[in-house]
């Protein structure tokens, strides 16, 4: 099955900057979404919390409902933190691909390209001049010829 997004393989760097952006794309949503589920989850159990903390006398079961809420509050902080870890390490990743890579890639291959077309454009120019000679050079022992 053919891609209809070419990955760009003409040079490495252009290919890390490519990455770099996509890495920083992907690591922004992943950010939201981390952030937006457990906010949700925040919300729902400190609401919970709170009524079973106004409750002047628990049952057993509501007993146990708070102990698990307040044990699910401290495992998701902790999981929060990894989370939030592994995601700025690969912001950094992404930024660190991105300014590398575009940086190489102007600073690099960027001019030698820009050499390579104002040569290609001067041979055609070149071409083109030398095409018009003989052009004008074969009118001219044409007409030479007729009279």
């Amino acid at each position: 099955m053919q891609s209809r997004i070419s990955i760009p393989t003409d040079n490495i760097y252009k290919f890390y900057a490519t990455f770099g952006l996509v890495l920083l794309v992907s690591t922004m949503a992943l950010f939201l979404f981390v952030y937006s589920t457990f906010q949700a989850n925040s919300h729902a159990r400190y609401v919970e919390l709170k009524v079973l903390s106004s409750l002047s006398k628990l049952t057993p079961e509501q007993s146990a409902r708070k102990e698990v809420l307040e044990a699910k509050e401290l495992i998701d902080t902790s999981d929060k933190k990894t989370y939030m870890s592994a995601i700025g390490f690969f912001l950094a990743l992404s930024l660190f691909l991105l300014a590398f890579g575009f940086y190489r890639w102007h600073k690099k291959i960027q001019p030698l390209q820009d050499e390579l077309l104002m040569k290609q454009k001067e041979k055609t120019e070149l071409e083109i001049r030398l095409l018009n000679k003989q052009l004008n050079s074969s009118r001219i022992k044409q007409v030479g010829r007729n009279t």
